[in-house]
Order: structure tokens, then sequence, then C-alpha cells
């Protein structure tokens, strides 16, 4: 007799609480950390873990009410907000528990962020992406996001970073 895997859940989404603040600021870090994507100790971390700075603009996915991911979408102008233009929205911070991967929570929390962009009227969707982060890459492409390579960004880091930079056209299909 084969062994099954577990069927991955299909998450609830809802706007982040302030319940939830830690338990985001720690699923994002850790998601960060076990991507490749951050050093335990970096300076970036306390951004990542600062969710109450964020927490009006953060989507949440839940599975028998337990937070297995989040998403921040920023309209132009928000203090979060690094690089979108006039109608665009940003999103930032995406995050699934890493046992999760792979099951449709990055996907769920992408579409809510498309909708609710889509709610305010905007027209694009931005974000950046670490260069070494293929698997996110991937994920972006698949949804539609196209290189934008002039918006493309290498903060000052050791060692050096590129951030990759994508553009979405949001549609009625969206909203």
């Amino acid at each position: 007799m084969r062994d099954h895997a577990p069927v991955p859940p299909t998450p609830r989404l809802r706007l982040a609480t302030s319940a939830d603040v830690d338990i985001v600021g720690d699923l994002t870090v850790d998601a960060y950390i076990t991507g490749g994507h951050l050093s335990a100790g970096s300076t970036y971390e306390s951004t990542l873990r600062d969710v109450g700075s964020r927490l009006d603009h953060t989507i949440v996915a839940t599975d028998d009410d337990q937070v297995i991911g989040a998403v921040t979408i920023t309209p132009p102008g928000h203090p979060l907000t690094s690089f979108a233009q006039d109608d665009e929205w940003e999103i930032r911070f995406l995050a699934v528990r890493s046992g999760l991967w792979g099951h449709g929570a990055g996907r769920a929390l992408m579409a809510a962020a498309h909708q609710r962009a889509a709610e305010h009227r905007a027209t694009a969707i931005v974000l950046r992406v670490v260069e070494t982060n293929e698997r996110g890459r991937g994920l972006y492409t698949q949804l539609g996001y196209q290189p934008i390579a002039d918006r493309d960004w290498a903060p000052p880091s050791t060692p050096p970073i590129l951030l990759m930079a994508y553009r979405r056209l949001l549609d009625t299909m969206d909203s």
C-alpha cells in the first residue's frame, strides 16, 4: 500500500489583523531564509518583521485558522511603495510557509492582491524579486508578469544582489 501525500490546503484569504503581526513576521523571515534569499541576522530581517507598518495592506492565507502565507500590496505614495508609478500598485513580501511551497497558497495570495489593486482602479502591478529566486521568478512569469529591466535595482549590499523588476497589466478578470 502506497502512502499518499496530504491534500494541499485550500487557503482562506483575509486582511491581516494585529494578532497576525508576529506570526507573519516570523513566517516571512523563515521563508526568505529557507529559500536562500536572506542570511540569518541580516539587517533586512527587521524590515520583514515590521508587519505593523504594512498591516492595512497585508493579506494572509490561512488553513484551519493557521496563517500559512502573506503578501503586501501597496498603492502609489505609500511609504513602502518603492518604485510603483502612477496607477501601478506594488507587491511586497510574498511569503508562504516553506513546507507548503508549490501547493497554491502563493498563487491564491497573488490573485487576492491583483483583485485588491483592481478594485482600487490600478491598471498594473509591479514587484521586484531577487535574481537568485528562480522559483519566485517562475511563478511571476506564469502569472503574466513581464520583466522591466530598466527598473531593476541593485541595493548596496555584500554580497551584491540584483532585484529584478516585473510588471503585470490588470484587466477586468482581476476585479
